[in-house]
Order: structure tokens, then C-alpha cells, then sequence
């Protein structure tokens, strides 16, 4: 489902790009039946979470959410400056999804970025 490559025109330049092959993809959802995904942003939800912590109902609220979320996808995980506090609120929920085997996708770590169509990628053009 995932295609990767260095398109990159400069040999020096080792940047190595991903794709998502949507024809793969549009056969998957066509199999599968309807799958939620649940889209957290790191940054903006620790914040209000932390913000919120007080007030149990809304707390466990979003706790739960993103809890059974049938797929959770966290963008910028541990960005910016973290403490303890940001580490176990994370905990609860990625220990908990862990436990029940459902899945996450983290999109930090390596900054996978896609550009359709090359003409549109001044790396690959030159």
C-alpha cells in the first residue's frame, strides 16, 4: 500500500519519499467493512487534556475516544517539550489500546510527506 523511492534528481540529496497507492488502498476499503479512524493532534489534545484534567467527566470523555477509537492515528507524538505529565496521560491511552490489540499510527517519527505528482516536487524536477 505504501511505495518508496529517491526520486531525487541531485545524488547527494538522500531524502527517501512515500506514496500511498490508491488503487491498493480503494481495494482494501472495498473489502473491508466501514473502519473508523480517529485523527489526534498531539500537540492541541495533551494541551487541552492537561487544561481539563480537573473535570473527570470531560477527561475520561476524551480519554475514551481516542481509547476505542477502531484506528488512531497521532501526528507530532512528543513534540515540542514534554514532562510527566504529557508521558502519562499518552500512557493511558496507548497502554490501553495495546492491551485490546488495536491499532495506532504515529506520523512524526520519520515526517512522511506526499507530493502528488512530480511536477510539483522541486526535489524530483530539479
Amino acid at each position: 500500500m505504501i511505495n518508496s523511492g529517491n526520486f531525487n534528481k541531485s545524488k547527494l540529496d538522500k531524502t527517501k519519499w512515500y506514496t500511498i497507492d490508491y488503487e491498493v488502498l480503494q481495494s482494501f476499503y472495498e473489502e473491508a467493512e466501514e473502519i473508523h479512524v480517529l485523527y489526534m493532534s498531539y500537540r492541541d489534545e495533551i494541551l487541552k487534556l492537561k487544561q481539563n484534567i480537573l473535570d473527570e467527566e470531560f477527561y475520561a470523555s476524551c480519554l475514551r475516544r481516542y481509547r476505542l477509537a477502531e484506528v488512531l492515528i497521532i501526528d507530532d507524538l512528543f513534540k515540542g517539550k514534554i514532562n510527566d505529565s504529557d508521558i502519562n496521560i499518552m500512557f493511558e491511552i496507548v497502554n490501553y489500546r495495546y492491551m485490546n490489540n488495536l491499532p495506532i499510527i504515529e506520523m512524526c517519527k520519520d515526517y512522511v510527506v506526499e507530493i502528488q505528482g512530480k511536477e510539483n516536487n522541486y526535489r524530483v524536477n530539479g
